[in-house]
This record gives structure tokens, C-alpha cells and sequence, in this order.
């Protein structure tokens, strides 16, 4: 991803990013476009929050067995 962004033209123009919050793809764009406001992507804010939710509820179901 780094090498991607460094061919960028006018890189430094940059503003805004959209990226998910995979670790890697931070990085890189820290690095190269380190002006750049960061915004995560909507959809994986929302899968995370999903999976933490079904997480939560499976853990708090009463299991068949012990009822």
C-alpha cells in the first residue's frame, strides 16, 4: 500500500482518506500522507459493533443443557 500511495500525484494535496482499520493500512497512510485527515469507513465501524453485539449475546445466552 505504501508504494501505491507514494506514486500518487500531487499526494501532498490530499486531504481526507477513507480506509478501513486494518493496522497496515494506517500506517501507510501515516507515513505518505501524513497531512491527510483519516476517516474510517462507515461499514466496517459498523460490522465491528456487530460482531462485539452478537459476542456480548452469545455469551449472555443461558446454554440448553444446564436450563
Amino acid at each position: 500500500m505504501t508504494n501505491y500511495l507514494m506514486k500518487l500525484k500531487d499526494r501532498q494535496k490530499v486531504e481526507i482518506v477513507s480506509i478501513d482499520m486494518w493496522n497496515p493500512c494506517w500506517a501507510a497512510v501515516k507515513a505518505v500522507l501524513a497531512q491527510a485527515r483519516i476517516v474510517v469507513d462507515r461499514s466496517h465501524v459498523v460490522r465491528m459493533a456487530n460482531n462485539a453485539l452478537e459476542r456480548m449475546r452469545t455469551r449472555r445466552r443461558p446454554l440448553p443443557w444446564l436450563a
